[in-house]
């Protein structure tokens, strides 16, 4: 098993950025590649680019939610668990912490374990994330943002 961890700090408070974190499809096209597709209401597609063109994709559930923490794992694709976190970094910021775990199978998911390909797209989403939820900043109605 492998752990990954990344963090942002999002310039918006945590109730915020949490509820556009629960609202991740209504971001599409700036979330740096990667496409989330609700299937019920705890359960989404996932497609993550990985690398060369190539994608993954996973089917997530989330299996327990706070105010602050949302726990969750993957029911098809690779076996994947994890937690994103919202806490309150100063006034009006949120440290987003984006933390999982990845059981490689096959010799193709060991060696992109091992070039770091999960550590480096959590990061990058990450990014995208925060860049989007800033640049919806002051909008009345977010999803209307494109």
């Amino acid at each position: 098993m492998t752990i990954c961890e990344s963090e942002v700090v999002v310039g918006q408070p945590p109730e915020v950025v949490a509820e556009r974190w629960s609202a991740l499809p209504t971001l599409a096209g700036r979330l740096g590649g990667v496409v989330v597709s609700p299937l019920s209401r705890l359960t989404s597609q996932w497609s993550v680019p990985v690398a060369a063109g190539r994608r993954l994709d996973l089917v997530v559930r989330v299996v327990g939610r706070t105010a602050r923490d949302i726990v969750w794992s993957t029911t098809r694709g690779p076996e994947v668990s994890g937690r994103v976190s919202f806490r309150p970094f100063g006034d009006e910021s949120t440290a987003v912490r984006l933390r999982f775990e990845v059981l490689p199978r096959g010799v193709v998911e060991r060696v992109a374990v091992l070039a770091g390909v999960p550590q480096h797209a959590a990061g990058d989403f990450l990014q995208a994330f925060k860049k989007a939820v800033e640049d919806d900043r002051g909008v009345a109605d977010p999803t209307e943002v494109q």
